[in-house]
């Protein structure tokens, strides 16, 4: 039941063991200074799967285990030198990266107004890190920004915890990979996420509140979606209405009464309404003509 260890090993840099525990995916651990580092000395992590159901330590942790105080660190590393980061962390694609919670600029170079500044390995990189593990990540702003060569294949990360995306993909221009899977849910602002990823064309389907930052409902001159291929229809992006619903065509406006900044009917809505009051006519006339009919048969008897 222990709930708390993360400092144990702190500064232990001779420790070289492997401990074979098994802890809740909750239970802080850092081994980040030991020599067992990269294969978290042999500590096994239980944490529930998509459906909610939570695996008593399905298995060994494969690859360096990351958090918050190496990983930008590693990817710095790898972004500068490949191979020699590899044999340091071991293949970018298998980080376990299951720990961290900000990925904020982690592969990210200066696009404009940069002075002297840049990170010349971001404009190359485009490695397959689609099994990392971004579940308890709250930002990923600018994580892409720059990466004009990235194209991964990240549609299935599991992104509900993430609370800022702007500039995620800011001039990440060869980008265009379906992200209509991801959780959107939490995310609250989303200013120039996509701008000038000029070959992004994806229907994202995505139903946004309205109060989200940087689209067009909350922002005078929105560049979400500037340079894109599929800016005309937003990308498939929607908004909620009053009653918390969204359009369900990307092409059409969803906003019947009301204006960009509050919607309170879109047409999915309206729709709504409508089948409700032809089904409550249609139950009333039914009713009305149960009672003529009884009406009617008691005036025979009679």
């Amino acid at each position: 039941d222990v709930g708390d260890i993360y400092s144990m090993f702190s500064y232990a840099s001779a420790f070289d063991q492997d401990l074979g525990w098994c802890l809740d995916d909750d239970v802080g651990l850092s081994v980040r200074n030991a020599k067992c580092a990269s294969t978290y000395c042999g500590v096994f992590v239980s944490k529930p799967d998509a459906q909610g159901i939570t695996h008593t330590c399905p298995g060994a942790v494969t690859g360096y285990a990351m958090d918050d105080s190496n990983i930008k660190t590693a990817a710095a590393a790898w972004l500068a030198d490949a191979a020699a980061a590899e044999a340091t962390y071991g293949h970018i694609s298998t980080w376990e990266t299951g720990r961290v919670t900000n990925m904020r600029n982690l592969f990210y170079t200066c696009t404009e107004h940069c002075g002297s500044y840049s990170n010349p390995g971001v404009a190359s990189f485009n490695e397959d890190i689609g099994a990392w593990d971004v579940s308890g990540v709250t930002t990923m702003e600018s994580m892409f920004q720059g990466a004009s060569s990235f194209n991964g294949p990240i549609g299935k990360w599991q992104t509900g915890a993430v609370k800022d995306m702007s500039d995620m993909f800011d001039t990440a221009k060869r980008f265009n990979q379906d992200l209509s899977g991801w959780d959107v849910g939490a995310v609250r602002t989303m200013e120039d996420i996509f701008l000038r990823a000029k070959d992004f064309n994806q229907d994202l389907g995505w139903c946004l509140d309205s109060s989200v930052k940087g689209l067009p409902p909350n922002a005078e001159k929105p560049r979400a979606f500037e340079k894109t291929k599929c800016r005309k229809t937003s990308c498939g992006v929607s908004y909620k209405d009053g009653l918390g619903l969204c359009e369900w065509s990307p092409r059409a406006r969803p906003c019947l009464i009301g204006n960009k900044k509050q919607c309170h009917i879109n047409s999915p809505t309206l729709i709504i309404i409508i089948v409700l009051v032809l089904l409550a006519g249609f139950g009333a006339c039914v009713c009305c003509r149960k009672k003529k009919d009884e009406w009617t048969t008691t005036w025979t008897f009679t």
